[in-house]
């Protein structure tokens, strides 16, 4: 599960982002994603008269609403469900639709900005599921990651050797 601090950094790094009245939902991340899991994307829209933030990871599309009395309503569908994704745009916000096969989510009154990186991210997370490589980093990429978290102060060295053999040992 990762920090606070790494889903942030995450985020910071992300092309056409908005957390719009869901600094809430981003708090609550780090609950939600897996360690190894990257965000591609990330926005926020209108669905069942709230706003959401809808997140597109490289495993999922993940929908978050914290309520103000009712806690946390979350949802997700995995990136190997989705079967189209469809969008429209006006003048400042557009719409996504996306079918799981089975069921149609449409977001409503999305950005125009953080539209289109969006939609990028969530066809390009089903493309690597097409070719077999869902979610997959190099173990290269991996490491870096774990480099950076050390450097930065994140996991101490020792928690770095540990993680660094588990990749080692995970890849072999």
């Amino acid at each position: 599960m990762p920090t606070l601090a790494e889903v942030n950094q995450q985020i910071s790094k992300l092309e056409g982002v908005s957390t719009l009245g869901t600094r809430k939902e981003v708090t609550l991340l780090p609950d939600i994603l897996t360690f190894d899991e990257a965000i591609l994307a990330l926005t926020t829209g209108y669905m069942e008269g709230k706003t959401w933030l809808v997140v597109c990871t490289d495993r999922r599309v993940i929908f978050l609403d914290h309520g103000f009395f009712y806690g946390l309503k979350h949802a997700e569908i995995p990136i190997d469900k989705l079967s189209s994704v469809e969008h429209e745009t006006g003048l400042f916000f557009g719409n996504i639709s996306l079918w799981d096969g089975a069921n149609k989510i449409i977001i409503r009154n999305i950005r125009k900005g953080t539209l289109r990186p969006f939609i990028r991210a969530v066809n390009e997370a089903i493309d690597l599921y097409k070719k077999g490589t869902p979610g997959k980093r190099s173990i290269v990429d991996e490491l870096r990651k774990l480099a950076d978290l050390k450097q930065e102060g994140f996991i101490s060295y020792v928690e770095f050797e540990t993680l660094k053999s588990q990749l080692l040992e995970k890849s072999n």
